[in-house]
């Protein structure tokens, strides 16, 4: 499937994923969207549908009429419902793939295909508003009464696509979503109706009020024009006790409703295709957008808007390492305490405490190191949403510590590590030390070499630790010497932290592999030159490296490395100059990827996809 794509020249496409999380791979770049969330494909714009858990099932809306917009707010004002700045564009990504491909399109109502001999998603960048986006549904503003009785539908309406007589859509696109109903009469009040609209309802969540059994996740019903619709006999009479309630909770409800006003014949519709509406909704796409390999296995979702400002006017700064798209994790206390290590996330020069800000529930660093990705995912999102510009109390301000007033200690507890080496250069260079003739071993290009480290002598960058003493011996001696280091030297490496543990000789597939992942960190590796060759062999090194290794404060997570993500590149012959990642890789995993960095980190032979270089 994945050497097939599809575009649809007859209308733009409304995805709304009910269970399963979808990977939309277009010619603009990825989205992906789980249930909860929107996705509207343009017309016209090509594009692949991938399943990252295997299964989903959702709905799909064809509009065949003007394109989606936001509707009018009128006396709502301007917040409210559903707000531009929470549709989300792609950042541009493509696929330089050459090979048999085929493309569907559906044109006039009918499926046609042709052959290609390369991906169509080939677009390298772009501009402009006609791209798809999504929308978190979790994100709506919902509108209601606070007197009595419950408002009509339309007042939950997200998208709306007109039609070309006042009035009068052409399809409305509604959810009710949880919310609190602050009025007399919370129950619906019992109505029968009809009205011209063909009404489609499903279910993404939870359950429907109007109709407590029968109507299931995933579950539809359709009411066509002018046919009489609405809650049930005996829905209505074990509604009865809650109307007396001043005020209720709606929770786990997560309804979808399509109005569709069949004013025009579908077939008239289609021949004014060339009229459709030139307004599309006002999508956010961003100047100097970062390119992107099609791989990135992480979301990219509103926390990484490049616009997006922080009230810590600090986190502002074109300077700053902690803006408000990176949220790094760390611990710390106010210096000169004694007390438990607190979790904190660094934004310009302060810090926010997360637990004051009532954002976690623990001062364990492991413990939410071992959250699902999806759980991640939505922590992220929380913390980006509190530190946004805008008006804030001196509660949320009492929430920040500044980075000057601090101690950090080490980002969590490390229980052990794994030393790989990733870079070819840097292993032939050390090789040429001990082994001139033979400087890199031909097990290296098809084996992870690694080694377990001593977790006990890990400390935070900046502190201090005595300098080794250990045996030494020059070329020109006969005998050994024991005294201090006097080459001391560090490699700057890349640590990246396992959250998610697994029991002894429990193997984790290539597919959940990266999901393990919670984020990355520098790390310096202290070594003593003069006393390493004396005593590595046969076993490695013992004084030389044992004494010290440092490592930041601050873990990036990969979610917020999703933007940096590029795809990797294996250009040597696999028989002269192997590429370890390809005879390791499930046919089932996506390919790797690597993060970019200045110090050339995507150079390494293996980055982060397939052999990190200090793991913990």
């Amino acid at each position: 499937m994945k050497a097939r794509s599809f575009y649809n020249a007859d209308g733009e496409m409304l995805f709304v994923p009910q269970a399963g999380r979808h990977r939309f791979m277009t010619e603009l770049g990825v989205i992906d969207a789980e249930p909860q969330e929107i996705v509207v494909v343009p017309r016209g714009m090509r594009f692949r549908l991938e399943l990252p858990d295997g299964s989903a099932r959702g709905y799909i809306c064809e509009n065949y009429g003007a394109n989606f917009r936001l509707p009018d707010l009128g006396p709502i004002g301007s917040n409210g419902l559903a707000n531009a700045r929470d549709f989300l564009t792609p950042v541009a990504a493509y696929e330089d793939i050459d090979g048999p491909h085929e493309l569907v399109a559906k044109f006039q109502g009918r499926l046609w295909t042709a052959q290609m001999d390369h991906s169509p998603l080939d677009v390298v960048a772009w501009h402009g508003n006609y791209a798809p986006y999504k929308y978190d549904l979790r994100r709506f503003n919902a509108i209601g009464s606070i007197s009595y009785d419950h408002p009509d539908p339309s007042i939950f309406l997200v998208l709306h696509s007109a039609s070309d007589t006042a009035g009068v859509s052409n399809i409305d696109f509604v959810i009710f979503p949880p919310r609190t109903l602050a009025m007399q009469d919370t129950f619906r009040p019992p109505w029968f109706h009809r009205n011209v609209a063909s009404e489609f309802m499903g279910l993404v969540h939870g359950a429907y009020d109007a109709k407590a059994e029968g109507f299931s996740p995933g579950g539809a019903s359709l009411h066509n024009s002018m046919s009489g619709h609405g809650p049930d006999v005996r829905d209505v009479r074990e509604g009865e006790p809650c109307r007396s309630l001043e005020a209720r909770r709606h929770q786990g409800h997560d309804g979808l409703h399509v109005r569709d006003a069949p004013r025009v014949a579908t077939h008239r519709t289609r021949r004014r295709i060339g009229r459709v509406a030139a307004r599309v909704l006002p999508v956010l796409a961003r100047p100097g957008q970062t390119l992107q390999s099609e791989q990135a296995m992480n979301s990219i979702d509103e926390t990484h808007d490049p616009a997006l400002k922080s009230w810590v006017e600090s986190a502002n700064d074109p300077a700053t390492d902690f803006s408000i798209q990176n949220l790094p994790f760390g611990r710390f206390r106010k210096a000169g305490e004694s007390g438990a290590l607190r979790i904190g996330v660094a934004i310009g020069d302060q810090i926010l405490d997360l637990a004051a800000a009532g954002l976690i529930d623990t001062d364990d660093m492991n413990r939410l190191m071992a959250a699902s990705p999806e759980d991640r995912r939505r922590l992220r999102r929380a913390i980006s949403a509190f530190l946004r510009d805008g008006e804030v109390d001196q509660k949320a301000r009492d929430c920040l510590v500044a980075q000057s007033d601090v101690e950090v200690g080490l980002p969590c507890q490390i229980r052990d590590y794994t030393d790989f080496y990733t870079s070819i250069h840097h292993a032939t260079t050390v090789g040429k030390q001990f082994r001139p003739e033979n400087p890199l071993l031909p097990n290296y290009k098809w084996v992870p070499i690694g080694y377990h480290g001593r977790a006990s002598s890990i400390g935070v960058s900046g502190e201090s630790f005595p300098r080794p003493n250990g045996q030494i011996k020059s070329p020109d001696s006969d005998l050994p010497t024991v005294g201090p280091t006097r080459r001391l030297d560090y490699e700057l490496e890349i640590g990246v932290f396992i959250g998610m543990p697994n029991a002894r000789g429990e193997a984790v597939s290539m597919e959940e592999a990266e999901s393990r992942v919670f984020g990355m960190a520098l790390f310096n590796d202290w070594t003593a030159r003069d006393i390493q060759p004396w005593e590595y062999q046969p076993l490695g090194p013992f004084l030389s490296k044992n004494f010290a290794s440092t490592l930041s404060p601050w873990i990036v997570t990969t979610e917020a490395l999703a933007p940096f993500r590029s795809g990797f590149l294996c250009d040597r012959p696999l028989i002269h100059n192997p590429c370890p990642i390809s005879t390791r890789r499930s046919t089932e995993s996506p390919a790797p990827s690597t993060f970019g960095s200045r110090s050339g980190c995507r150079h390494r032979r293996c980055v982060e996809a397939g052999q990190p270089a200090s793991v913990w």
